[in-house]
């Protein structure tokens, strides 16, 4: 099967590894939904040697409204434009003004689209919306200090925002989402008018769908180093046996 594939049929619309460098970053899911680096200050757009997941990215380093990652218009790949879900990981290097980490809007009350902002000069504060300025605002860890994985489900008129695999939590009422027909932006908003995201991003990915509180845990938790450390198994399930070493034993020629 090929390897974008996997992707594709466990249900996602796009999803961006992030090891682009300073170059285009490809969508492994093979629908052809390249981020292309736009912006004033695109030098600074460069590979992070420090990501969750192997590389990242840095978006910019400079505070303003510079660069973003464009993505082309998904809507042929997403089944309800009201019911997904997009996460990834983020970590700010100056919160200063309302930085979008992800957005598909170039205004924050436009009747179409939805958008993710950080609330102004805040570390912690991230809101999300529908296609209206209404607003569902979670508190979660310091994105200066460390690390964050958020997670946004967008399931009709209820948005849920999460921050590392549900830590931090929180539901509320959104307008659902309309259909549009532009890009979305990792880092800033579509268009890049509002203030870029001052620091790096790792593993965005869109989900055709509304998650599970169990899918959104364990999708942050398969990308913790507890995890990658190979203790999977114990790590999604406290409960789960472990598993003693496995010795391959020859009986025969061509059997073991």
């Amino acid at each position: 099967q090929a390897k974008g594939a996997v992707w594709e049929d466990a249900g996602y619309v796009g999803v961006w590894h992030m090891t682009g460098g300073s170059g285009a970053e490809t969508d492994a899911t093979g629908h052809g939904l390249t981020g292309t680096p736009t912006g004033s200050k695109l030098p600074e757009m460069a590979s992070d040697a420090n990501a969750p997941v192997g590389l990242g990215r840095v978006n910019q380093t400079t505070a303003g409204k510079y660069n973003r990652l464009s993505v082309p218009n998904y809507n042929d790949f997403i089944s309800d434009h009201s019911l997904f879900t997009v996460s990834g990981w983020f970590k700010s290097t100056d919160a200063t003004g309302y930085p979008r980490p992800m957005s598909r809007k170039t205004s924050y009350d436009q009747s179409s689209g939805w958008e993710i902002q950080y609330n102004q000069n805040s570390k912690t504060q991230c809101e999300m919306r529908g296609s209206s300025g209404t607003q569902v605002t979670m508190d979660g860890p310091d994105v200066t200090a460390d690390w964050v994985h958020l997670s946004y489900v967008f399931n009709g008129t209820t948005g849920t925002a999460y921050a590392n695999g549900g830590a931090s939590k929180k539901s509320g009422t959104i307008v659902a989402v309309a259909k549009r027909d532009d890009s979305m932006a990792i880092g800033n908003n579509s268009n890049g008018s509002e203030q870029g995201w001052c620091g790096s991003y790792d593993e965005v990915r869109m989900y055709n769908g509304v998650q599970s509180d169990a899918r959104v845990k364990s999708e942050y938790l398969a990308m913790t180093p507890v995890f990658l450390a190979n203790d999977g198994a114990k790590t999604l399930d406290p409960e789960a046996p472990e598993l003693g070493e496995c010795t391959l034993k020859k009986v025969r020629d061509g059997e073991y």
